[in-house]
């Protein structure tokens, strides 16, 4: 019986600590009764004691409130408000999503190649967020295009031969005057020396220099003289640049291997027996200024067929024609011609 009573007034007394630990901790929440906290994991981590004891005995009486939008952008979608648990954390809703933004594309600029350096493809990317949108791919430098010697597309010139050059008497300019220890079979002739030009090529510069095969001219040269590839077998081709205002006696005479000659716009006299004995000159293309040709300039190029002139035939009527030139003056005339 005494056990029994004992028992009873402990639990008695158990009861009432509990009451006074209810009445503390509801006095300490300080105005949030009813109320919750949520972390950011969406967890109920602060409650009133009354909406605790509820949700324990009889499950959450659920108090709807809603979740701000989430704006969509161009690389999550976004979600609409939707109602949730202000006690529990419940979604009590559909969520809706909403569809991710296009991309803002802007363009990244095509950049030719050159030369010597590799160029871009165009393409894209999102300017708000930089995810590449069409990736731009390397296109490779193009090399250069030598034609007698410069590149066609930047310019850059090939190294000059080792040819002899002598300092004129003005002391500004340069003439080439002979081969030296050149042994190349296309020979390049330098557009200056020590930042002077090279304003000739000298009488009998190249004379009976057989191994020759082409010859560069640069612009700049303004006079080819007397015999200056007089006897060049080898020579196939002669481009003679704009700049180039005389062509001598015998400058290219019994050149038996020459098949094409250009002659530039800048000539305006070719002198006696110039491509005389040329057996094998087949087509020759005259610059528009063209004004004298010297007694048997063309003489003995029997296989000369076709002329090709930049002027009118009425300006080639006007051009003096010495004699001894009947393979030029009964060749084919092309009239007008700017060029392949």
């Amino acid at each position: 019986m005494k056990r029994e009573r004992f028992y009873l007034v402990t639990i008695f007394v158990l009861l009432c600590a509990c009451a006074a630990l209810l009445a503390a901790l509801t006095a300490g929440a300080e105005g949030r009764l009813n109320k919750y906290d949520l972390n950011e994991d969406g967890e109920v981590t602060v409650v009133d004691v009354t909406a605790l004891l509820n949700y324990l005995d009889k499950g959450c009486e659920h108090r709807p409130v809603m979740t701000a939008r989430v704006a969509p952008t161009c690389t999550a979608e976004g979600v609409e408000p939707y109602p949730v648990c202000e006690i529990c954390g419940q979604v009590l809703g559909e969520i809706a999503c909403i569809e991710k933004l296009p991309h803002t594309a802007v363009t990244d600029e095509a950049l030719a190649p050159t030369c010597t350096e590799t160029g871009l493809t165009e393409g894209s990317r999102c300017a708000v967020c930089g995810e590449i949108l069409v990736e731009q791919s390397v296109i490779e430098a193009l090399g250069h295009d030598y034609e007698y010697g410069v590149c066609t597309r930047c310019g850059d010139r090939l190294p000059a031969s080792d040819v002899v050059c002598t300092l004129n008497g003005d002391g500004g300019s340069y003439t080439v005057t002979g081969l030296g220890n050149c042994t190349d079979a296309e020979v390049i002739l330098p557009a200056e020396i020590d930042g002077k030009p090279v304003t000739a090529i000298g009488d009998a510069a190249f004379n009976a220099c057989a191994g020759i095969e082409r010859v560069i001219i640069p612009e700049g040269i303004e006079k080819i003289g007397k015999n200056a590839f007089s006897g060049c077998t080898g020579l196939t081709e002669a481009r003679i640049p704009d700049s180039v205002v005389t062509i001598g006696n015998y400058a290219f005479s019994n050149c038996t291997g020459l098949t094409e000659v250009r002659i530039g716009n800048g000539v305006t006299t070719i002198y006696e027996n110039a491509f005389s004995g040329c057996t094998a000159l087949a087509r020759v293309v005259f610059g528009r200024n063209i004004a004298t040709i010297y007694r048997g300039a063309f003489n003995g190029c029997d296989s000369l067929a076709e002329v090709f002139y930049a002027g009118s035939p009425t300006r080639w009527q006007k051009v003096t024609i010495g004699l001894e030139n009947d393979p030029l003056i009964s060749a084919a005339k092309v009239y007008n011609y700017t060029g392949d």
